[in-house]
């Protein structure tokens, strides 16, 4: 049911294929802006990417679908204060159509946790108090991250 083939497996190569483009599109912005060092950035990707990310929500389908329906309404507001805050134009138009995206992704995941409340009540209701409890952002061991995150989330 939720192997590589079939619907699931479509959709979640489709949403990673999506979200490998919103990295690559801000990526080359910074670099094109010379807002960053390059080898400093590449530097911090390959550290952060080697160390990987395990889900604290692996181990059940119903916490999986509650914290990404989250996570994705975190990051789209993220992505559009960042776009604000930036004072370019250009940075806010690119993480204004991001946002986009990830409204679509997080109405698809909340679709999914709205039909797992009618078939199982309890089980969801559980899963997203659980993960609404210990929520963390994806980047959440990137240094100095707590405190960029809450400057986003409240648009400073």
């Amino acid at each position: 049911l939720f192997g590589r083939d079939g619907a699931w497996g479509t959709w979640v190569h489709r949403w990673t294929a999506e979200e490998a483009r919103h990295g690559i599109v801000m990526r080359d912005y910074l670099l094109a802006s010379r807002a960053v060092d390059p080898d400093a950035l590449e530097r911090f990707r390959m550290e952060h990417m080697s160390a990987g990310f395990e889900s604290d929500n692996r181990h059940s389908m119903l916490h999986s679908i509650a914290y990404v329906a989250f996570q994705e309404l975190a990051t789209r507001v993220s992505h559009r204060n960042t776009g604000h805050q930036s004072g370019d134009p250009v940075c806010d138009r690119m993480l204004a159509r991001i946002a986009t995206d990830e409204n679509l992704h997080m109405v698809f995941y909340r679709n999914l946790l709205r039909a797992s409340l009618d078939l199982a009540p309890d089980l969801a209701l559980s899963a997203i108090r659980d993960v609404v409890v210990d929520f963390r952002m994806p980047g959440h061991g990137i240094p100095n991250f707590g405190r960029a995150a809450a400057q986003m989330a409240i648009g400073e």
